[in-house]
């Protein structure tokens, strides 16, 4: 657990999500649909290790079990595959190991040979550098599932209630953020010279919410009144997966003085960056918690309320 991530931590749970996607008016249900999905692929991504290990472990089982009901049954090894006694041992092996992989028996002794397989490899030096690595790849995923999530909701909005783009451009982040004082030719003829349902992608070529004090400003500025989501923005956490994203795409994930300078952390300059399971367990909840977060407020936000 300290240097593999397993599945099915409550952090990973995303049913409510779901849920709330279901209710979501078209222009937002793409962007909770990707959402979703990235994030449900950066979780598998993250835990491919341990659960390749366990289809092993079941996958060696069956194979124990499915010998000794052949010996049992007499079959010869090299009998047909659809012999009688081969599908009667074949049959037998399945019962018995569909009942051990639901007895918690049976399911950690799956889980030590699990464990055991993964630890011999993560002897290894470049076992054990992939793991590293693969964690910090699962931070890169978890931060651009948000972004991701961010640049499409503002878009959506603004496109839906353009009114919102223009007390976006006219308050104290957005005339920081945008700085748009015309929209040239060019642009306009890519839209038809209609913007009355475009200004949200309009704006969006102008900013780049890949940072997340952009993110924090535009979205500031279009829900003022969403306290849960300013908090979840403004959590540390969350600007520190911000930081560390910036870092392992940028620098290769070598700490410098400008990210502890951002980001307060022990981390030792000069030194790769480590991140550890709880690490992205923690992140991969706050990543889910700040996406429905945003999306209930737009949900609002287009619902008038």
């Amino acid at each position: 657990m300290s240097v593999f991530l397993v599945s099915g931590a409550k952090a990973f749970d995303a049913s409510d999500l779901r849920k709330l996607s279901a209710s979501l008016p078209s222009c937002l249900s793409g962007p909770a649909a990707a959402f979703v999905v990235n994030l449900d692929a950066s979780v598998s991504v993250i835990c491919m290790p341990v659960s390749l290990a366990m289809a092993s472990a079941h996958q060696w089982r069956f194979r124990q079990l499915h010998i000794a009901e052949r010996i049992r049954a007499g079959s010869n090894p090299n009998a047909n595959p659809d012999s009688p006694e081969e599908k009667e041992a074949r049959e037998k092996a399945h019962k018995r190991f569909s009942k051990e992989v639901v007895s918690k028996d049976g399911i950690n002794h799956l889980a030590d040979d699990a464990c055991t397989f993964l630890l011999s490899q993560h002897s290894q030096p470049q076992i054990a550098d992939a793991a590293r690595v693969l964690l910090l790849q699962a931070a890169v995923l978890l931060w651009s599932a948000f972004e991701v999530l961010a640049r499409d909701v503002f878009e959506a909005v603004v496109n839906t209630r353009p009114e919102l783009g223009r007390a976006l451009l006219e308050s104290v982040d957005g005339k920081r953020l945008f700085q748009v004082k015309a929209i040239d030719v060019d642009t306009l003829a890519r839209y038809s010279f209609d913007l009355s349902k475009r200004m949200g992608s309009v704006l969006s070529e102008y900013r780049d919410m890949s940072d997340l004090a952009a993110i924090r400003g535009v979205l500031g500025a279009l829900f003022p009144t969403a306290d849960r989501l300013r908090s979840l923005l403004g959590s540390k956490d969350l600007w520190t997966l911000s930081q560390r994203r910036h870092l392992i795409v940028h620098n290769r994930g070598i700490v410098d003085r400008k990210y502890l300078q951002q980001t307060g952390t022990s981390d030792e300059e000069g030194k790769c960056l480590v991140l550890s399971p709880s690490d992205i367990e923690r992140y991969a909840g706050l990543v889910r918690d700040a996406g429905h977060a945003l999306l209930q407020e737009a949900q609002k936000t287009l619902a008038g309320i």
